[in-house]
């Protein structure tokens, strides 16, 4: 568990951890320089529960830093991330890593997802809209379903797929640990976690369970997250925060296969336009709500 100023939900999620119906395994919680009192919280629960291995950091790290760091930790067959503010179902664990002792082709399982929070509508149209929310929240929708989507075969398939749907839903998969930690990507990319997931299908399949075993939180999407993670944690570049996806290219362009990364020039081109989209949108949103405020 790579966490952050997550008192709000610590209890119910660790709690909600102690619930599932497989229990062999422990809980690594990186505390990535709390300001609240989530490493109080771990506290208290490890007292109780000598499954849970706390670590705090000194300071906000960054959140990609702070995923590797607890999956370089792990020393466990499979390993997952779970982030503070999900639901897993009871048996979320049991059934995905049945998956993985069954199907030796696949090295990440994980179920379908269903959002829970206050913006779990945020891109379907409004009387309200104007023709530009209109238009990008319809674009929004088409190119960027809610994922993951399995993937299977052989790796210019898979790529295929998530380059054409760029979701990186799969990071809260149940990993095989040898594959995982052999797909960590140590390049600094804004987009690391897709990244990441291209990385992994390498070593193999992606499963995905058809059925709701995770429920995902959605505050909702913001210019914030990207500005905060450049200005505060500087784990991007400034160039980035308008071109999110100018690093994964390059990146891409380097990992992927040259023969791959030609076919799927329009998905790159796609992206790079959707970035600039995106951080306009989001920028006018956060403008509209200070003025109305």
């Amino acid at each position: 568990m790579p966490v952050y100023n997550e008192s709000t939900f610590m209890k119910k999620r660790l709690t909600n951890i102690y619930e599932q119906t497989f229990t062999d395994f422990e809980i690594i919680i990186s505390d990535n320089g709390s300001t609240d009192n989530t490493f109080e919280i771990c506290e208290e629960h490890a007292i109780k529960d000598k499954r849970i291995k706390k670590i705090k950091q000194s300071k906000n790290m960054g959140w990609v830093w702070n995923h590797k760091f607890v999956a370089e930790k792990a020393c466990g067959k499979y390993f997952v991330w779970a982030a503070a503010d999900d639901i897993w179902e009871s048996d979320f664990l049991e059934k995905n890593i049945k998956i993985l002792d069954t199907m030796k082709n696949v090295v990440a399982s994980v179920s379908k997802i269903e959002r829970y929070g206050p913006k779990i509508e945020e891109f379907q149209n409004d009387p309200d809209d104007g023709i530009f929310s209109t238009m990008y929240k319809k674009m929004r929708r088409h190119f960027r379903p809610f994922g993951p989507y399995p993937a299977s075969g052989d790796y210019a398939k898979k790529i295929k797929i998530y380059l054409k749907k760029p979701s990186a839903l799969g990071l809260y998969s149940v990993f095989r640990t040898d594959a995982l930690k052999n797909s960590l990507v140590k390049d600094r990319i804004s987009v690391w976690d897709l990244a990441f997931t291209l990385e992994f299908l390498k070593h193999g399949d992606l499963h995905v369970i058809d059925e709701v075993l995770l429920h995902r939180y959605t505050k909702g999407v913001s210019s914030h997250g990207i500005w905060d993670e450049y200005f505060r944690q500087k784990e991007i570049r400034f160039f980035e925060v308008i071109f999110p996806h100018s690093s994964f290219t390059l990146w891409c362009w380097k990992n992927v296969g040259k023969k791959n990364f030609v076919k799927n020039i329009h998905n790159f081109i796609w992206l790079n336009c959707w970035g600039p989209i995106g951080i306009g949108f989001n920028t006018i949103n956060a403008i509209k709500q200070k003025l109305s405020n």
